[in-house]
């Protein structure tokens, strides 16, 4: 009979049972990588997020100057008594997704943790319908410290009592002189001469100087 013989084969693994593992040179860069990262995500998520914040006062505004518009045919040519109980339902049931109200925007108001913003209305006021040419409209976003206005004037009569302004615009706006049309402006931290963190606002005790028309100034 053949012999057979087995052979046994040995290899040599010199990386086997080592456990060197990665090193403080390599752990450092893994670091200073994610630090990058995050500076970079960081102030971009911000960014985003508070855009949004913005976004939802300034977009309700627009909805109430469809709004109040629409009263303003609807009287014959005339803002009469918005900020009245009476004008408030108007307003609301022309645009029932934006509460409406006669009282100044202060922080902590529960509309603010929800995504409806409520809207402060002052209007003329005067007995004769055809005189109330002038509406002024405010909302609040609360979580940024931006105040946002908008005056629609017809121009018939100054929208008196209103402290706004703009002395950088061509030509300068002076306070309580704001022309017909439809009027913007803002007040917040990066406002344009007017930076400032906002904690209430109110149409008439404020002090806009960044009036400007067709679109909001930066906030």
């Amino acid at each position: 009979m053949e012999k057979v013989t087995s052979l046994k084969v040995v290899t040599k693994c010199n990386s086997c049972g080592s456990s060197d593992g990665f090193t403080m040179v390599e752990l450092l860069v893994v670091m200073l990588v994610i630090l990058i990262l995050l500076a970079i995500a960081i102030p971009t998520y911000l960014g985003i997020t508070n855009n949004a914040r913005n976004t939802i006062p300034a977009t309700d505004l627009a909805e109430a100057i469809i709004a109040a518009t629409a009263v303003y045919s609807q009287d014959a040519g005339a803002f009469v008594s918005l900020d009245t109980n009476t004008g408030l339902s108007q307003l609301q049931s022309v645009e029932p997704g934006v509460e409406f109200t006669s009282t100044a925007l202060s922080t902590g108001m529960p509309n603010y943790q929800n995504i409806q913003y409520e809207i402060q209305v002052d209007a003329c006021n005067a007995s004769g319908s055809s005189e109330c040419q002038w509406v002024a409209m405010s909302a609040f976003s609360d979580a940024v410290g931006t105040c946002y206005y908008v005056l629609i004037n017809k121009g018939m009569t100054p929208a008196t009592g209103l402290n706004w302004s703009n002395p950088t615009s061509s030509p300068p706006i002076a306070v309580g002189s704001i022309p017909s049309g439809t009027w913007y402006a803002t007040i917040g931290p990066t406002s344009k001469n007017f930076a400032k963190k906002m904690t209430s606002c109110d149409v008439f005790t404020d002090t806009p100087k960044n009036v400007q028309e067709d679109s909001f100034p930066a906030s």
